[in-house]
């Protein structure tokens, strides 16, 4: 019987009609290249696409920044047209009680002064708010005299008599809640003729740019600063941890800025608080903050939370495009309620 060799051993590759048979090792050689065409193609297709993205971002980037700078043109228009005219809507309505104040005395004063509203103003650091800020030195308790607010009104019926201590605190709480406005005054607000402008120039305001600072217990007290005080007042923005004291000039403290001023008392920013907006408005500014304080709890209880409510209302006082120190009514009420608690009905 006769074997046909080729039925023995069978083809050795399976030929396709039209196409050549390919060992094995050409056929991975196939596959590879097959593969790096891929891996270019992808890679062509990805890096097409990271330069179209790219255009694209840097297109959003453009018009982010000319929309920017569109913004920032605009709100330097309402910026001056606010300093132009809403500024004056304060100083109109005050205007009338700002006249009665009396005219500020001169840088210096005599040492044997007996003027009862004379005090001794200081540049210092406050360790409760942990900020720079005004306020009347500890050797003022004796100048300043114990005094009772006569008009009655919905925001305040009737002072009680207060100590003169207990007065000091209450000024000294009233330019702490100021702080954040402590640089922005310049001598050439004051004049030297006269305490404030009159109703016929008011529209420049304190010989300079009118605003709401026009309305603070800190413009009754900077009415006679020298210009040292203006200056280290900016140096405490730059360097608010300086080594500014509030203790009166001495050997041991040399750095220490201080002044005497008149017309800062309780009647006077009374009648401040009074000739402001009303107590419902969305804001309410430090030298309304203490009367509506004492009007609601007295004063022996604000007393007793003055340190924790001066700890609560950091941050929480704002100076809005330079118009003067406020703070939001909402804020105010929440800090008030958790460290004084309800008023009594």
């Amino acid at each position: 019987m006769k074997t046909n060799m080729m039925d023995w051993v069978g083809p050795l590759t399976e030929e396709t009609p039209g196409e050549p048979s390919l060992t094995k090792s050409q056929q991975r050689r196939a596959q590879v290249r097959r593969a790096q065409i891929q891996h270019r193609q992808r890679k062509a297709h990805y890096v097409k696409k990271l330069e179209t993205d790219t255009e694209r971002y840097r297109e959003m980037i453009a018009n982010i920044r000319r929309e920017a700078s569109e913004i920032h043109a605009e709100n330097e228009v309402i910026r001056a047209q606010l300093l132009e005219h809403s500024s004056k809507l304060p100083l109109d309505q005050s205007l009338a009680f700002l006249d009665k104040i009396p005219a500020p005395l001169t840088h210096t004063v005599p040492e044997n002064s007996n003027s009862n509203d004379n005090v001794t103003m200081m540049l210092g650091y406050d360790d409760i708010m942990k900020t720079p800020c005004f306020s009347i030195s500890s050797e003022a308790g004796e100048t300043v005299i114990d005094e009772r607010i006569f008009s009655d009104s919905p925001l305040n019926p009737q002072l009680p008599d207060m100590t003169p201590h207990q007065i000091q605190q209450a000024i000294n709480f009233i330019l702490a809640l100021e702080h954040i406005c402590r640089d922005h005054s310049h001598p050439s607000h004051f004049p030297s003729s006269s305490s404030f402008p009159s109703s016929e120039n008011h529209s420049n305001g304190l010989t300079g740019r009118a605003s709401g600072h026009t309305l603070m217990a800190t413009s009754l007290a900077l009415r006679t600063a020298p210009p040292t005080v203006f200056s280290a007042a900016k140096k405490t923005r730059l360097f608010p941890g300086s080594s500014i004291s509030f203790r009166p000039p001495s050997p041991d403290s040399p750095d220490a800025v201080s002044w005497k001023t008149s017309g800062l008392t309780l009647q006077n920013l009374y009648g401040l608080a009074c000739s402001l907006h009303g107590k419902d408005d969305e804001e309410i500014t430090p030298v309304q903050v203490w009367f509506e304080l004492v009007r609601r709890y007295g004063v022996e209880t604000v007393l007793s939370g003055i340190d924790e409510m001066k700890r609560e209302f950091v941050g929480v006082v704002k100076c809005p495009a330079h118009f003067g120190a406020v703070l939001e009514r909402g804020a105010f009420e929440s800090v008030v309620g958790r460290v004084l608690g309800c008023a009594a009905a």
